[in-house]
């Protein structure tokens, strides 16, 4: 029925509940359609007056998205599905 509808399907994955709830309806989604899956999170890029102030935090949050990311490709590598990431960084104004 779906076979070959989706060629990649898109998963906003922030860590939250409602991003592993969302995972996994992609995942049941790319098993009946035989699709990739992508996982992206967002990180900010501040300003570089204010770098410093968030360097350690900014760090800290990439490490945080590898694990969950990882997890996501380990979830979805159970279900015979492939799964990529990325990891896209937004410039943020203050």
């Amino acid at each position: 029925m779906l076979k070959n509808r989706f060629k990649k399907i898109l998963v906003p994955l922030d860590g939250s509940l409602n991003s592993i709830r969302g995972l996994n309806e992609a995942i049941s989604l790319a098993r009946l359609s035989s699709s990739q899956l992508l996982g992206v999170h967002v990180l900010p890029i501040y300003p570089k007056n204010l770098l410093g102030v968030f360097d350690t935090y900014v760090r800290y949050q990439g490490k945080l998205a590898n694990q969950f990311l990882e997890k996501a490709k380990t979830s979805a590598a159970r279900h015979g599905i492939d799964f990529e990431h990325k990891i896209l960084f937004l410039e943020m104004t203050l």
